[in-house]
This record gives C-alpha cells, structure tokens and sequence, in this order.
C-alpha cells in the first residue's frame, strides 16, 4: 500500500495538538494510503535562572546580625514564614509535577492507540535517504507548524526539505502569528517556494504567502478536526471517571484568566446552578489528568463552555456546545490567538461568541447553529476535494 507520512509537533500535553494529528491521519486514510506520523526531534533552548536563592538568602541573614534585636525579631519571623512557605510551595511543586507525568502517560496512551506513531524519529539535519522513497507523499500539518517563536517553525525538516519537491504537501498549515518578523522573510521565502502545495488554515497565513512570494495556488482550509463528524469523535469519546453526573460548566484556559472573565463564570454557574469543571488548570487536579478522549466528551457534555482554545472552539462548532470564546491575555495575545480564532468564527458566523459581545444569560445561551453545520459541511466537502486533487 502507498504510504503517507505526516510530520507535525509531537507533543504529549496539548489537546489540540493530539486530536488534529489523529484528524488529518483519518483523513488521510480514506484516499487508500497507508498514513505514519514521523517523530522529530528539535533542541529546545536551555533555560537559564537569573536569582540565586542561596546567595540571596546568605546576604539576607548578614544583614539581619547586623540590625538591633527588635529589628532582627520581625526579620527572623519574615525569614520562618518564607522558609515555610518555600517548603509549601515546593511540596506543591512536587504534587504538580506528578499530576503532569500522569497526565503525559495517558497522553502517550493516546497516542499509541490512536496515532500511527513510528519508533525511528529524525531531526532538523538528519532524515535517512532510504526513508523517502517508502512514502509517496510527506505532508505537513497542522497545529502553528511554521510559527517562527517556536523552535521548530524555522527547522527544515516541518518544510520538508529532506523531500523531493513533487512529494511536499501541506494541509491547513498555520503560522500562527500576522506577519513574520523582518529577519526572517527570506528564509520563509525560499521555504513556501519550495513547497509543492500550499494548504493554509487562516486567512493571516494566506496573506504571508501571497506578499512574501507572490504565489497564487494558496488555499485555506478548515483545521483537520474538523473534516471529521461528530459521531466519528464520539466514536473515541469516553467518559472522565470524575465527571459529574448533573450539568456542568466546562473551563479549557491556555491562557490566564482575567478577574472578569472569572467572575462572569461564577456567576453564570451559580445562575444555572450547575458545577464547574476547570480542565488544563493545576488547581484541579482530578480534571487536570484528563486525556484526549475524555476531553472529546466533556465538551460534548458541557451545559456551557468557557475557552480561549482555538481547538477548543472548533469542537463546540462540531459537537454544538454552547461556548464563549475569551481571548487569551498571555504573552501571544496579539500574535495568534486573534488571527486565528477570527477566521474560525468569521468562517462560520460565530462572532457574536466573543466574551465582550455576551453581556446576558440569555444571549449566553443563545446560538443558531444551523447556519455553521451548512458551512462545515460545505468546508469538508472542499477540503476532501483539495487532498484528493493533490493526492491523485
């Protein structure tokens, strides 16, 4: 059977990541190929610390001996409480990081049962000859494959270089950021020139093409989670041991949550009177160790759905789960949750979901969905028709 091999972030820890791999495999799938997930290796950067605890605690207790008793009392009780609660947060330390590799095992659990994952990886500079010609196709997406802040958007290998050009295929490839910094064109020049199609998954993303190089066999597609039905996700759904039994409140932050956006959740739970379920937050913890077929059905489930997810909003499109999108206020705000949560949301005429726009319970709990299932249909259909077009 003709082979497909997909290269993508691997990642065991993000839902979206994870479920967009499995997506563009199924997909991939029905065209009659046999579809591998490659595993690539890239060198994260070290970080570095920039305070020295012990040299500050060392010049904090010489300062203290040399202060007048009174002094050294308050002092001496400031230093108890913080060797308290350095112990206190490093115990809570502890109980996160065993929560996180819990959470990675079933990721990884996922993954081996899901995803057709290959035990030989490859890197940026090392992709074996012989290994190119057992695939007829590579194809790279999706999931900010070519964001240029992250280490391996600038790493040949997510361009597949080690390909010949006729066997480089992209689908709803994603930037993740408006424009690529000015250092940095050239290279991504030479990069989109090389590849044999061009798949985008945001409107931003068409138009870095299109000025960068000029070429105008760019298309935009639909992320890969969503070319498959809601019964075929519901198919790999299960049911969280600690979820409730009545109605909920789903939370899926990537980001931090303002004061306000919490305060709008309380409420709106207390309003409907139902729980709150925090997913990806390590203060819950019995939601925190969630894998990705569980995460399927609690957004299903959901009575409502706070996020600012771009993957978590897909879902609710395809599952019709009332949600609000809230966008994120981290450090790339600016750069990829607007461009591509807009597309989404202006693709299927969901702009009303944003949280500033959603002042009532009752507009809360409001959407006309028949619109957006006309447009995700219509978007499967084109998009399968692209993949077979390159794949013929």
């Amino acid at each position: 059977m003709k082979k497909i091999g997909i290269i993508t972030p691997n990642g065991y820890y993000n839902y979206g990541n994870r479920l967009q791999n499995y997506a563009l495999q199924e997909s991939l799938k029905t065209f009659d190929y046999d579809v591998e997930t490659l595993i690539v290796r890239c060198t994260k950067p070290v970080c570095s610390e920039t305070i020295d605890e012990e040299v500050e605690e060392s010049s904090f207790l010489r300062r203290v001996i040399d202060r007048p008793m009174h002094e050294n009392i308050k002092i001496l009780v400031k230093l108890v409480k913080r060797v308290l609660n350095k112990r206190k947060a490093a115990k809570q330390r502890e109980i996160i990081a065993e929560a996180s590799t819990k959470r990675q095992a079933i990721f990884i659990q996922f993954s081996k049962h899901y995803i057709n994952e290959k035990d030989y990886s490859i890197t940026g500079v090392d992709f074996p000859a012989e290994l190119v010609d057992r695939f007829s196709y590579f194809v790279v997406g999706s999931d900010q494959v070519w964001n240029p802040f992250y280490h391996w958007g600038m790493t040949p290998t997510y361009w597949l270089d080690f390909a010949p050009k006729n066997k480089r295929l992209s689908y709803a490839a994603s930037f993740g950021v408006e424009s690529i910094p000015a250092e940095y064109k050239d290279i991504y020049c030479s990069y989109l020139n090389n590849m044999q199609t061009l798949s985008i998954r945001e409107n931003e993303g068409a138009k870095i093409v299109t000025e960068l190089t000029g070429r105008d066999d760019v298309y935009v597609h639909v992320d890969p989670i969503m070319l498959l039905t809601k019964q075929q996700w519901m198919g790999i759904s299960k049911c969280h041991v600690n979820k409730p039994s009545g109605k909920y409140i789903l939370t899926y932050f990537l980001g931090t949550i303002s004061d306000e956006v919490d305060s709008q959740i309380k409420l709106t739970a207390k309003r409907l009177g139902t729980e709150i379920v925090n997913l990806a937050m390590e203060g819950d913890l019995k939601a925190y160790i969630t894998d990705p077929a569980e995460f399927l059905d609690y957004i299903n489930g959901a009575e409502l759905f706070y996020t600012d997810s771009f993957h978590g909003c897909a879902f609710s499109i395809i599952f019709q789960t009332y949600f609000v999108v809230c966008y994120r206020t981290g450090s790339d705000t600016n750069q990829s949750m607007l461009s591509r949560i807009d597309t989404l949301l202006t693709l299927f005429g969901l702009e009303s979901r944003k949280f500033g726009n959603l002042k009532s319970l009752e507009n809360i709990k409001s959407i006309d969905f028949s619109k957006s299932s006309v447009v995700l249909k219509k978007e499967r259909e084109r998009s399968f028709s692209y993949l077979k077009a390159i794949l013929k």
